[in-house]
């Protein structure tokens, strides 16, 4: 795990002096070493920080050169199939001088080519390669978006790309503007969705996809060209946008089609045997490991066959609160004690809560409004404290609709769809008189929630359903200045269309896949364990094991008295008992609607005040003011609503107003490109 940077940029005068005010932005994402790789005549510049997870020899240094001299890499993640892909192509000839993944990354390249080895990769990864051959730079994500990357052309030419969007400010010719757009998603949805980033010209990479860029598409934007990755088998130009080498949705079709053939017991025995199989390869790693534990199904689960296929007892780390209503750390403590774990929990204060907050702004490098971040970040800073990779639970809700508003959408979906477009229009009418009746009968949250109801039942289709219930905000509320409508949060969720799949349930995991998951949940988890140098893996979310997820029936993952996650319980059930995990779920967050109106208010209100919103011209100051006076008068709860609003405003104040801090970092080991040049067959040919 690691973080990287890089550049194409002709006009630089010395690219070693770019690296140099890029690299220490992400020196918290390895702080085990530093590299370059340069070729000042083609323009191209590779930077790489180091955390030191597998392989810790000089071998594992990064940028790393194909023994051809052919391919150049800067690789942030972990391919956990290595060692067998390094038996295939020690088959086939290659030579291996190390023990990690990155060197038998460029020997799959050279064998298989840069599109053809990714297919084959298990893991979690973001990488730049450059084709010394065809002059091509190549950027690859992972499945799901485990690990980020982003990328974006500059002013008068060149373009730039790494793990974190602050790193890329160290650029001398970095112009930054804000993206009000995608500012209005974030405000509504609580993080900028992808492929967007939070500045105009700059994008995340989607999932699954990998860009080829040659020589004129990396000096300027290329004619045609669109952030958002093009369906499977399509003839499009890999100039013109991202192309798959995975889709999320061609293989929930795929599992529609051809769905799983046996019963039940067979199919939690076969999830069982892939999962187990999922974390053995996750457990891999020189360096210490443990695993986040929560007490819920997920975490437990994962612990549960770590824990079988350990010879010793496996660290484990939660965080309690003296809050009851979110304090779930007794649990965990049982879970612990009945599987011995080595267990460790760290008991927090308010006040230990509240001390995060200031830190946001920089930790998760683009306004980020999801509050579980303030625990997330402190459970990964007590693993850091004595393990360097961390296993989590992350990616059950979606697989096997663990979230409560799965149900509910399904359901009210089921029920307004009976009924005539014509007729739920009337809800039009009636939104219009429920704010009267209410002040008529002081009755304000009971009008709240009829005419959230009425709202609701305006859409026309789930996938505008699901959206809406998932934001904040309306879409044509005018919340940001200048943006009348909010965008669709991924246009995308067009090409599932809702009445292929078996039930509104299938729809619904798979938006939250392509959208909640990677933009949420994944962004949650890198960011706070990679802002303590931890390396958090997700085996509930290897490739495989999905994708035979997605094989199965419904009625597979909910009981018809509407328990999810069924097939993970029953895995579950064979080492943990029962009454252990049959409880509500909490969640992993804080009351962040108490603290506005107590602990948090004077901050809020300041960061929210009229008078500094008309000031900086970017909210509606009217529209944030009612949502305000609504929330502290008790109401309506509007706190995720003012939290992303209050989010947002912080790092405007903290991130995109303030200069870019650059650090006089220690000297990187430099490779010089020239060093490769001397007889090398730089000529030679992808393999079919």
């Amino acid at each position: 795990m690691c973080g990287i940077i890089g550049c194409f940029d002709k006009a630089a005068i010395n690219l070693l002096d770019e690296l140099r005010a890029m690299l220490p932005l992400i020196a918290h994402r390895g702080p085990d070493g530093s590299g370059v790789w340069i070729d000042q005549d083609s323009g191209i510049a590779f930077g790489h920080a180091r955390l030191a997870i597998v392989d810790l020899s000089p071998e594992g240094h990064q940028p790393k050169v194909s023994s051809s001299g052919r391919y150049v890499i800067t690789f942030n993640g972990e391919i956990f199939n290595f060692k067998e892909l390094s038996r295939e192509l020690s088959a086939h000839g290659h030579i291996f001088r190390g023990s990690g993944d990155t060197e038998v990354m460029l020997a799959a390249f050279e064998q298989w080519g840069i599109s053809g080895a990714t297919k084959r990769f298990v893991g979690m990864f973001a990488y730049a390669v450059w084709d010394r051959a065809q002059r091509e730079l190549t950027i690859v994500r992972d499945r799901f978006g485990i690990k980020p990357l982003y990328y974006g052309w500059l002013p008068r030419g060149g373009l730039c790309f790494g793990s974190d969007l602050h790193s890329l400010r160290g650029h001398s010719r970095w112009s930054g503007i804000i993206n009000r757009s995608a500012l209005a998603q974030m405000v509504n949805v609580g993080y900028v969705p992808t492929p967007h980033s939070i500045y105009e010209g700059f994008f995340k990479l989607p999932p699954g996809t990998l860009l080829t860029l040659s020589d004129d598409a990396l000096n300027r934007i290329p004619d045609g060209f669109s952030p958002y990755g093009v369906p499977i088998g399509s003839e499009m130009k890999s100039t013109h946008a991202p192309l798959p080498y995975w889709s999320a949705s061609e293989k929930i079709r795929a599992g529609v089609r051809n769905p799983f053939p046996g019963g039940y017991q067979e199919a939690v025995l076969q999830y069982e045997k892939l999962l187990e199989e999922s974390i053995s390869i996750r457990m891999i790693a020189d360096v210490p490991l443990g695993a986040f534990l929560s007490g819920g199904v997920d975490s437990s689960l994962v612990v549960a066959l770590m824990q079988r296929l350990s010879s010793n007892p496996v660290r484990t780390f939660c965080i309690g609160s003296h809050d009851p209503e979110f304090d779930e750390s007794g649990y965990a403590r049982e879970v612990a004690r009945h599987l011995g774990t080595e267990h460790t929990e760290l008991r927090l204060s308010e006040s230990d809560l509240l001390s995060v907050i200031p830190r946001i702004p920089r930790i998760f490098d683009e306004p980020f409004g999801d509050s579980s971040q303030i625990p997330t970040l402190l459970v990964s800073q007590l693993a850091r404290s004595q393990v360097t990779v961390s296993l989590s639970g992350d990616g059950g809700d979606e697989l096997f609709c663990g979230y409560s508003r799965f149900s509910f959408t399904a359901n009210f979906w089921r029920t307004i769809s009976r009924y005539p477009a014509s007729l739920r229009n009337v809800a039009y009418l009636l939104r219009r008189f429920v704010p009267t009746i209410a002040a008529s009968i002081r009755m304000n949250k009971v009008a709240a929630k009829m005419d959230r109801a009425l709202q609701l039942a305006l859409h026309r289709n789930l996938g505008e359903l699901y959206e809406s219930i998932l934001g904040f905000w309306e879409r044509d509320s005018g919340v940001v200045q200048g943006v009348p409508s909010i965008d669709r949060l991924v246009p995308d969720l067009k090409e599932m269309d809702p009445n292929t799949l078996p039930d509104p349930e299938t729809f619904l995991m798979y938006a939250d896949t392509v959208t909640y998951l990677p933009d949420d949940i994944l962004t949650k988890v890198d960011r706070a364990s990679m802002a303590v140098s931890l390396e958090a893996r997700v085996p509930l979310l290897d490739h495989r094991l999905t994708e035979f997820v997605w094989t199965l029936p419904t009625s597979f993952k909910i009981t018809p008295e509407g328990v999810t996650k069924r097939i993970m319980r029953d895995v579950l059930y064979k080492y943990v008992p029962r009454e252990l995990i049959e409880r509500p779920k909490k969640g992993f967050s804080i009351p962040v609607s108490s603290w506005l109106r107590t602990t948090l208010k004077e901050w809020a209100l300041d960061l929210l005040s009229s008078e500094t919103i008309k000031k900086e011209g970017i909210f509606n100051p009217s529209l944030v003011e009612t949502f305000l006076n609504e929330h502290m008068q008790g109401l309506r709860d509007r706190d995720a609503a003012l939290w992303n609003i209050i989010q947002c405003r912080s790092w405007l104040h903290e991130v995109a107003a303030a200069p870019t801090p650059i650090s006089t970092p220690s000297t990187p080991k430099i490779v010089k490109a020239e060093e490769y040049r001397q007889d090398r067959a730089l000529g030679v040919p992808h393999a079919s």
